[in-house]
């Protein structure tokens, strides 16, 4: 039985029979390997060395050009995870106010909050999450302004109020949209393990005092060059490692504390 060359998939006696060009062109095609021309008799000793340095330059190339495509693929798979996340972040924005994510956003994003607040002890990296601010968020006589100047209106003041809170938390805090005239803000407050960090210095007191004064802050609706004034009214609550209560008894707590402070103003 003729022998066959390793990785070939040709007898040794049809190699054999290529001449230097019939081998270059093997060579070319990527169809070669060492072995086919270290046996083929038909060759000079010079021949098998320059078809030899061709290979080891055609296999190089290759190796470059594999490189290169594994590299744009990573690049498309990095790009379609990004997509992905674009298209899964769209689908939690809110409907009317794209600022804001939606309900079911804000218990995901709360659950996991409160788990990290309550395995803070565990956590050897920095930075830890040492607190986190609910900022319950309602606009007072939301009714009379819709009922007035009409559901347009009602819209812009909503849209509005939601560019503002988006404007004045920072990128790592969350803004919810619960329903109609009503907004929940999440303020991570972080400290790292080893007392130096980017909140180190932050109350969460004087955290969330500055983004009320700066939301309630000259906020108006201008409807036909009148100003709707936008007053609020805001139930704040702070939980912290001892905090053992779910996402929605979380946000019930920081709404009674809203409708509370929404009382004391209308009497």
């Amino acid at each position: 039985m003729p022998e066959k060359i390793p990785n070939s998939g040709r007898k040794a006696p049809e190699v054999q029979q290529l001449n230097f060009k019939g081998m270059r062109d093997l060579i070319m095609a990527g169809k070669c390997t060492r072995d086919e021309i270290r046996t083929n008799a038909s060759l000079t000793l010079e021949e098998q060395v320059s078809l030899g340095d061709l290979l080891a330059e055609r296999l190089e190339w290759e190796q470059v050009r594999l490189k290169e495509e594994n590299a744009e693929l990573q690049k498309e798979v990095h790009s379609n995870k990004e997509e992905i996340s674009h298209l899964r972040e769209m689908v939690g924005r809110d409907a009317l106010v794209t600022d804001a994510l939606n309900r079911e956003y804000m218990t995901d994003i709360l659950e996991s909050v409160i788990r990290e607040l309550k395995h803070q002890g565990e956590k050897r990296r920095s930075p830890k999450l040492k607190a986190a601010v609910l900022v319950y968020i309602d606009i007072n006589k939301f009714k009379e302004i819709n009922d007035r100047y009409g559901h347009s209106v009602g819209d812009q003041a909503l849209i509005i109020l939601g560019r503002r809170i988006a404007e004045t938390i920072r990128p790592r805090d969350h803004l919810f949209r619960p329903g109609g005239d009503e907004f929940l803000i999440v303020l991570p407050v972080y400290e790292p393990a080893n007392g130096e960090g980017v909140d180190e210095a932050v109350d969460p007191k004087a955290l969330y005092e500055n983004i009320i004064r700066n939301l309630r802050s000259n906020l108006f609706v201008d409807v036909e060059g009148e100003r709707i004034s936008i007053s609020l009214s805001t139930g704040v609550d702070v939980l912290d490692s001892t905090s053992p209560l779910t996402a929605e008894e979380v946000i019930k707590k920081a709404e009674q504390k809203m409708y509370k402070e929404k009382r004391g103003e209308t009497q």
